[in-house]
């Protein structure tokens, strides 16, 4: 798909992957969790995660994530707000896509007398979380790690949100946010003034004080980009150089998430 609205045009496509959990019964020592939560669990001695001994390191890179640890319970408790399933198409957007089965590529986007591209290659799974975001006009919207800006971009162009936050904490990707906004939305739009830029590290959690200050938020964490580590083979999560980060990862998005 690709979809179009005042000033570009987007393509997507979706795929998904699902892990199915594994369980022994076998082995008296293991203590399986159970609604009594973690009381039950009796803590190992010490541990070498699979990065030590594959690098020979004892620290992990990031000192934020040493003292916390994903234990499957961090929404034990917690009271959820439930809505209906409903997704409501935003009357500004325009989604385009090629029939089923065609595989072709697309050309490259023309660009208008302004110098604007006509549309922006975009995957299917940013789409459906914008949509079901359920936007209203006036929503202060927050993007918690916004590069390379789709998602942003996509959310702007519905012209609902009265202000958009994007937020990313390292500079290389803030300055992709920063040129992939200012390509596709003009300076003088009405919506380039609901933008603000961040450079906040939302997996701190003993610095991030925006607490219940927005209507909306996406947060896209980062994840195992299996479909870089697909093409690419140096610099991709699953190279060896990226052990530590691959294997902090669940961390990482759970304090991104709380």
């Amino acid at each position: 798909f690709f979809f179009e609205s005042g000033y570009a045009s987007f393509l997507f496509q979706n795929d998904h992957e699902t892990a199915q959990p594994t369980t022994s019964h076998d082995d008296p020592d293991l203590v399986m969790r159970s609604a009594a939560g973690l009381g039950e669990f009796q803590p190992p001695s010490g541990s070498v995660t699979p990065g030590e001994l594959q690098l020979g390191k004892k620290k992990q890179k990031k000192e934020n994530l040493e003292n916390f640890e994903v234990t499957g319970f961090e929404a034990e408790g917690m009271e959820l707000a439930r809505r209906n399933h409903f997704i409501y198409y935003p009357r500004e957007l325009r989604l385009r896509c090629y029939d089923r089965g065609v595989l072709s590529d697309f050309p490259p986007p023309v660009k208008d007398d302004s110098g604007i591209p006509s549309w922006w290659l975009l995957d299917g799974g940013s789409l459906v979380p914008v949509l079901a975001l359920g936007l209203e006009k006036g929503d202060s919207l927050l993007d918690v790690c916004a590069a390379p800006g789709g998602k942003s971009l996509l959310a702007l162009l519905t012209k609902l949100p009265g202000k958009m936050v994007c937020n990313d904490f390292k500079l290389a990707r803030l300055g992709q946010l920063k040129r992939a906004l200012s390509i596709y939305v003009p300076s003088n739009a009405p919506e380039a003034d609901a933008v603000i830029l961040k450079r906040k590290d939302a997996s701190n959690l003993a610095t991030w004080d925006e607490l219940n200050t927005y209507d909306k938020v996406i947060a896209d964490v980062p994840c195992s980009t299996d479909r870089l580590a697909l093409n690419q083979d140096e610099g991709n999560m699953y190279s060896p150089q990226m052990t530590n980060e691959r294997l902090n990862l669940p961390q990482l998005q759970t304090k991104i998430l709380m």
